[in-house]
């Protein structure tokens, strides 16, 4: 062969899945330019210089662009689409390929190396016909037109709202609480059910007084537990309760 770059086809994954999909559904008798341009989403012109030809290579329409029934049938049928792959690598690439470089996939440095020594295709070309190969090497009928995988959202497009709506909320100055709402003008924060339950998104409520609508000093709240020894006396325990009441809530008293 004069021409090694043209043996090898350059039919993007995208494409061939789009196709195969379509072919599920109704095998067209032929395959004009309109007809692929729509199903695989490209321009007349990118289907005569790209599509048409790896399509009349691997065997699915002629050079008229009659689609081949029996190979379109057996190609469609997933029970059948790996021996369907396995006629192609025999037919589009020679033994000395498939025995120096069975797994693409794996080893795909080698697979770039044979394409582009026996090509001399540039880097972009070799890519494309690497990738068709990788393709035909997985022989996997379970694989759907590729897609480009998202990124996790942080949280739904819903509670992103929710927060917008809350932050503005906050620099206003007004925060519901239960059925009442609270306006201020000076400092307000939202309620801890509000946030994430973990200690360090907990926020300190600030009371603001009623009448004048002034900030007044953070309340605080402590848990005390209390271990008492099983051998202690009543008037041990007496004297315990005597010092709490004392030094705790007579100075909360106080300050209140």
């Amino acid at each position: 062969m004069t021409d090694q770059r043209q043996t090898f086809p350059m039919l993007p994954e995208r494409w061939w899945w789009a196709l195969r999909d379509r072919f599920k559904q109704t095998i067209p008798s032929s395959l004009s330019d309109s007809y692929l341009a729509t199903v695989v989403g490209v321009k007349s012109n990118t289907v005569n210089k790209i599509a048409l030809p790896a399509l009349r290579k691997i065997g699915i329409v002629d050079s008229s662009g009659k689609v081949n029934q029996d190979f379109a049938i057996r190609w469609r049928d997933d029970a059948q689409y790996p021996s369907v792959c396995e006629d192609l690598l025999r037919t589009l690439y020679p033994q000395e390929l498939l025995d120096a470089v069975p797994d693409p996939i794996l080893d795909r440095e080698a697979a770039e190396r044979w394409f582009a020594n026996k090509t001399g295709a540039g880097k972009s070309a070799v890519t494309k016909m690497v990738a068709f190969y990788q393709l035909l090497t997985k022989k996997d009928p379970s694989k759907t037109r590729s897609t480009k995988s998202k990124a996790p959202k942080s949280m739904s497009s819903s509670n992103a709202r929710s927060y917008s709506s809350r932050d503005a909320n906050v620099r206003r100055g007004v925060v519901k609480t239960g059925s009442k709402t609270i306006n201020n003008s000076r400092t307000v924060l939202p309620r801890a059910e509000d946030h994430d339950q973990s200690p360090d998104n907990m926020p300190v409520s600030v009371p603001m007084n009623n009448e004048t609508g002034s900030q007044s000093m953070p309340s605080l709240h402590i848990d005390i537990q209390i271990h008492i020894s099983p051998e202690a006396t009543p008037e041990q325990i007496d004297s315990i309760f005597k010092s709490m009441a004392k030094h705790i809530y007579n100075r909360r008293g106080n300050d209140e």
